[in-house]
């Protein structure tokens, strides 16, 4: 492990520390780029041992490569819960959600999650109901359940917690065609979702357009593949 902590802060850039403090990244952080951390995570490879490793070593750019790496089928539900009570912003707490929609018990898991406590873990449980609204996962009733919760209570979340209700939202207007006019119908309901962004260019997207421009472009590349 020690020689991969010493590749990251030879990839370090002071500047990229500066811009992740603006997207609440507070933890020990040498500044790598994604973009440089894919070729290293490529590398390296799945190795469920080294991720681990590099988690515990607490340094932010470490954690990251650790979830590029982890393997989701080696990964116990202790081990993951665990990484997200050692969050303490969205940009890690997205990357564990990556790797906890790649779990077995993925769905199990998330349902959990958007019912349990801290911004994190909630928001984590709706970035895998968003992952997993593309994989027939979700039967009609916890569909339902889920869009009306969505309804009901995303203003009354936490910040990012709402993004990722938004970006659960989308997902299941988007690739889960059971559920599409309900939740076009939900995005129209609660219109813009109101998520503080602090001091980066980020913005939150409109459900009912971008749910809307999805469904086109899907259509469009469907009256364009030759027939058979």
């Amino acid at each position: 492990m020690d020689g991969v902590l010493r590749e990251l802060q030879k990839l370090g850039k002071p500047k990229n520390v500066q811009i992740y403090s603006r997207h609440g990244v507070s933890s020990p952080c040498y500044g790598v780029a994604h973009g440089d951390l894919k070729p290293l995570a490529k590398r390296i490879g799945r190795d469920q041992h080294l991720a681990l490793e590099l988690w515990r070593s607490g340094v932010h750019d470490a954690r990251v490569l650790a979830t590029m790496i982890a393997e989701p089928d080696r990964m116990t539900r202790a081990q993951i819960e665990g990484w997200l009570h050692d969050c303490g912003n969205y940009v890690l707490t997205d990357a564990v959600s990556g790797v906890a929609a790649r779990m077995p018990d993925a769905l199990e898991m998330a349902l959990s999650w958007i019912v349990g406590e801290g911004e994190w873990i909630t928001t984590a449980g709706w970035n895998v109901i968003g992952a997993s609204a593309g994989k027939d996962q979700l039967t009609a009733p916890m569909g339902n359940d889920l869009l009306q919760k969505i309804e009901q209570t995303i203003d009354d979340q936490p910040n990012r917690t709402r993004y990722a209700m938004n970006n659960a939202l989308i997902g299941m207007g988007s690739y889960a065609e059971p559920f599409r006019a309900r939740a076009l119908a939900v995005a129209k309901a609660i219109g813009k979702v109101d998520v503080d962004h602090g001091d980066t260019g980020c913005k939150t997207p409109d459900a009912a357009a971008y749910i809307a421009k999805v469904v086109a472009y899907k259509g469009g590349k469907s009256r364009a593949r030759p027939p058979r």
